[in-house]
């Protein structure tokens, strides 16, 4: 299972030292792992023609987490 967060603008400052400090992350989408063959630029692909990725404001950040370690990674919206 993928599962795709939005990272919020205002994080935490400073150290986290004792336990941390909680920040929301906004779950804005959940997809099945990919078949065999699909590769990691084809999941971004798909991410990015999405209506929350594209409607997202530029310099908005997306996690993308995955229990196979090559799909979890980082997207930023950089265009519109």
């Amino acid at each position: 299972m993928i599962h795709i967060y939005q990272i919020p603008k205002a994080r935490s400052n400073g150290y986290c030292f004792g336990g941390g400090n909680p920040i929301a992350f906004l779950n804005v989408d959940w997809l099945d792992t990919p078949d065999d063959g699909v590769s990691k630029n084809q999941l971004s692909d798909f991410i990015r023609g999405k209506n929350y990725f594209t409607n997202a404001p530029i310099g908005t950040r997306f996690l993308v987490l995955c229990d196979e370690e090559e799909f979890t990674f980082q997207i930023v919206k950089e265009v519109k």
